[in-house]
């Protein structure tokens, strides 16, 4: 992984940038440390089982270590400040807690005072600034920013925002932003903007600017701009390229309708069926 959130961003823009300052700083807090890391450990009463103080590789029970490296798998509860080596081996199945955990996978209960990342995040994850996995799978709570590499699946809540690089599954929470590059595929509720770059199938509700290339429900927005949509949308202004559907707000604009009726107030509809590729 690049960073501890498992980003990677060919063309930041803004939205990469603001993602990147946020995860960035958990990286360099990370590379800073250059404490001696040993795999020694305070075993009780048994090697693998029971309470462990120190960097023990495989271990179930109670675990308590400042920062951790060539680990394997934790069952039970793994106390531990960040990961040296990005946890690229570790697994953690139970409550996975510290500074800034991150390992390969962990399921049921993450939680980052800073931050939470990882490969794959199964169950619930909280990072009181960013939360970032290659996929997450759950309920994702970030003060900041909510981010995947890969699927975004369940329920997503964010103070700034939340971003993937493929698909949002369920429901999404939000204040500035929503984007997908790839599908949304449920509920999206913001204040901001809501994004889509291919398919939104769903409820969007945003105070804002809604897009997507294929839009397939029902939306509410200031501004909804969609390439194709099937459904109802409300809006001040509706602009669709190609409308199967009804458009209700101050002007509606239906690209596939006849030039007369292609901008109408309060209401504009096209009933033909959308064509299958």
């Amino acid at each position: 992984m690049e960073n501890p959130f498992g980003l990677y961003t060919k063309d930041p823009g803004i939205l990469g940038l603001m993602i990147m300052l946020v995860t960035g700083s958990l990286t360099l807090s990370a590379q800073d440390t250059e404490a001696v890391i040993k795999r020694n450990s305070l075993n009780i009463p048994f090697r693998k089982y029971g309470l462990s103080i120190g960097n023990s590789v495989i271990f179930n029970g109670i675990r308590i270590n400042f920062i951790d490296k060539d680990v394997q798998q934790i069952n039970g509860l793994n106390l531990a400040g960040w990961t040296k080596d990005n946890g690229v081996n570790e697994v953690v199945n139970g409550f996975n807690i510290g500074i800034i955990p991150n390992s390969r996978l962990s399921r049921a209960i993450t939680i980052g005072l800073y931050g939470a990342g990882g490969d794959k995040i199964n169950g619930f994850v909280y990072g009181t600034v960013a939360v970032g996995s290659k996929t997450i799978n759950g309920i994702s709570i970030a003060g900041l920013i909510n981010a995947s590499a890969g699927d975004l699946t369940g329920i997503s809540l964010a103070g700034i925002g939340i971003f993937t690089h493929k698909t949002i599954n369920g429901i999404a929470i939000s204040v500035p932003f929503i984007n997908a590059e790839e599908n949304i595929n449920g509920v999206a509720i913001d204040a901001g903007y809501i994004q889509s770059k291919k398919i939104f199938r769903g409820l969007a509700i945003t105070t804002g600017y809604l897009n997507a290339s294929k839009y397939r429900g029902v939306s509410f927005s200031s501004y909804s701009r969609f390439g194709c949509m099937s459904g109802l949308s409300f809006a001040l202004f509706n602009h669709t390229s190609e409308l199967h559907g009804l458009q209700v707000g101050l002007l509606n604009y239906s690209g596939n309708n006849p030039k007369a009726l292609r901008l109408l107030p309060v209401i504009n509809l096209h009933l033909g069926k959308e064509k299958k590729l």
